[in-house]
């Protein structure tokens, strides 16, 4: 992604997994997006996996940012939806697995794991390993989005 891959060196080390956190707002869903298209465009097939929100809101921020949803998705680009009402953890990995295999992805976005965290709260960690084991064994670079409910100071001042 243009500025980003100066910034952390070239991007995202292949085949691993990062996760993004942030509170509503700040930019996870457009960041993510903008990481499956530039892919799309360099010949890396993707999928965007959401779980939160709809297609017409995935195609006007497409649109925002100057992308041509049409164009990407005859080029390699999936767009899944899905929901904790819809789907379940078994759900979700079985649609990725049939998915990634189909579509032959290098790059796997599921925004946002957080739809998860309030009914499957305790199953979570299990949710995670199955789904970065599903990542490994196709050897995907994934992005995975978390919402953070509050705001987390992290500045230093006052402290020792």
């Amino acid at each position: 992604m243009p500025g980003l891959d100066e910034k952390i060196g070239s991007g995202f080390i292949k085949g691993t997994t990062t996760a993004i956190i942030g509170t509503s707002g700040t930019g996870k869903s457009t960041f993510a997006f903008q990481y499956i298209a530039e892919g799309v465009k360099k010949g890396e097939p993707g999928i965007f996996y959401s779980l939160e929100e709809n297609a017409d809101w995935i195609r006007m921020m497409a649109q925002g940012y100057g992308y041509n949803i049409t164009e990407l998705e005859n080029n390699g680009l999936a767009i899944l939806l899905g929901g904790v009402e819809d789907d379940n953890p078994d759900a979700l990995v079985a649609n990725l697995a049939a998915e990634i295999k189909r579509t032959k992805a290098k790059r796997l976005v599921i925004d946002s794991l957080s739809a998860f965290e309030s009914k499957y709260k305790n199953e979570m960690y299990i949710i995670a390993r199955r789904l970065i084991s599903l990542i490994q064994e196709h050897h995907l670079t994934a992005v995975l989005l978390f919402l953070q409910h509050r705001k987390v100071d992290l500045s230093c001042q006052g402290r020792v």
